[in-house]
């Protein structure tokens, strides 16, 4: 396996919550997504505004990962702002992380939520029909 490297990810649609977490080359999507959501409810890094208002029993999972390339070193005309992350490139994307420099390209994650009384509630609808 290789050796470890940190990246900074940041939650889509709210830069203020990110952090950062050592990765490997060879991390795998899943493996990605497990520390990006089990690093979610316990960073004040990743904190959502108004959270202690929140209902108690919602969960986040990660719905994407996509990168967000630095473009300063590289052309701008033909290198693309930012990359999706599948199985299949995620080796590739990883490494290219890990050679471009640290702390220049971001994980961007999109959340989904779960759980909570709005998700009871839906359910309670769906089985009424």
């Amino acid at each position: 396996m290789s050796d470890t490297f940190p990246v900074v990810f940041s939650v889509a649609g709210a830069a203020s919550r990110h952090d950062v977490l050592l990765i490997s080359s060879g991390d795998t999507i899943e493996s990605l997504k497990s520390q990006i959501e089990d690093t979610l409810p316990v960073s004040p890094n990743c904190e959502e505004f108004m959270s202690k208002y929140a209902k108690k029993g919602q969960s986040e999972a990660v719905s994407k990962i996509k990168v967000r390339w630095a473009l300063a070193g590289r052309d701008k005309q033909s290198f693309p702002n930012s990359t999706i992350l599948t199985e299949e490139n995620v080796e590739a994307v990883l490494k290219m992380i890990e050679l471009s420099g640290v702390g220049k390209d971001v994980l961007e994650v999109e959340l989904t939520k779960s759980g909570g009384e709005e998700e009871k509630k839906e359910e309670k609808k769906e089985e009424k029909k």
